[in-house]
């Protein structure tokens, strides 16, 4: 059974499934179980690599209009 913040995620995530092909994350624990979240989901996952925020361009823009 996956942990609770794990089975969250999943939950939040499939009300968007349609519209998510991948998952481009940074380090954080909370996709510490990456593997079980990408295999429920059927998506692909990739980690972007440290302290290269511009490889998760659509967070930065974000960032940038808050």
């Amino acid at each position: 059974m996956p942990p609770p913040l794990t089975l969250r995620t999943i939950e939040a995530l499939r009300l968007v499934k349609d519209l998510i092909n991948t998952i481009t994350a940074d380090n954080g624990k909370e996709f510490a179980k990456h593997q079980e979240i990408a295999k429920d989901l059927e998506i692909s996952f990739y980690f972007c690599k440290l302290y290269h925020s511009w490889e998760r361009g659509a967070n930065e823009n974000t960032y940038g209009l808050i």
